[in-house]
């Protein structure tokens, strides 16, 4: 069988005999792949792992940072009644002095609407207060039933009053009053409670113009 195989490849021409001889390389090293998986020996090796990254090693306790301790604030206690004291005896002074080397005291003007016990009291305080510090008081009172209209008249009265320097109406007003109207009706710089849009604008605005009066 052997002197026959040798006797037909003798005859093959070299081309053809590269062509067997590749298809047999080819089937060699595909049987080869083969027998490898069948075994195991000829599954690929795995690529060797990363080694583990470690974490950084703690601070002792000794060691770490002292948290910031907070700001020390200073208080104080304020004594109202004191300061109110001291307040009250500055603008004597300066109602004084104007008056000696002006010839004006100031004055305020209260309108009380009603008889309500709350806002009597409250406006017997005021005058009280402005006496304390030598201003003079106009007391203008009137029936609850006022018509708004009569008492925007006693308002524009006292806008053109020239010992009058500041208006102060008491709320709250009747319910047929408008309170809005009549505070829109006191001239702003004899606004007592500084409610006017302007002067309140003023307040609240930061650079423009200083109030025309303060509300306390």
């Amino acid at each position: 069988a052997s002197a026959t195989l040798s006797a037909r490849m003798s005859t093959l021409k070299p081309g053809m005999l590269l062509g067997v001889a590749g298809g047999a390389l080819i089937l060699g090293v595909a049987l080869g792949r083969s027998l490898g998986k069948a075994s195991g020996g000829g599954a690929p090796a795995e690529a060797p792992s990363e080694p583990a990254k470690q974490a950084p090693p703690a601070i002792p306790a000794a060691q770490a940072p002292a948290a910031r301790a907070p700001a020390k604030v200073e208080t104080r206690l304020i004594d109202g009644k004191a300061v109110a004291a001291e307040v009250r005896a500055e603008l004597k002074d300066m109602a004084i002095k104007l008056e000696k080397e002006h010839g004006v005291r100031p004055g305020l003007a209260v309108i009380l609407v009603g008889t309500r016990k709350d806002s009597q009291s409250y406006v017997r305080n005021k005058k009280k207060a402005a006496a304390e510090v030598n201003f003079h008081t106009v007391d203008v009172d009137l029936p609850e039933m006022v018509s708004q209209n009569d008492l925007i008249k006693e308002v524009e009265a006292l806008n053109n009053d020239p010992k009058v320097h500041a208006i102060l109406v008491q709320l709250p007003l009747p319910k047929h009053i408008d309170e809005a109207t009549v505070l829109k009706a006191i001239r702003v710089d004899k606004d007592a409670d500084g409610f006017s849009a302007m002067n309140i604008g003023n307040l609240c605005l930061k650079g423009g113009d200083p109030p025309l009066a303060v509300p306390c």
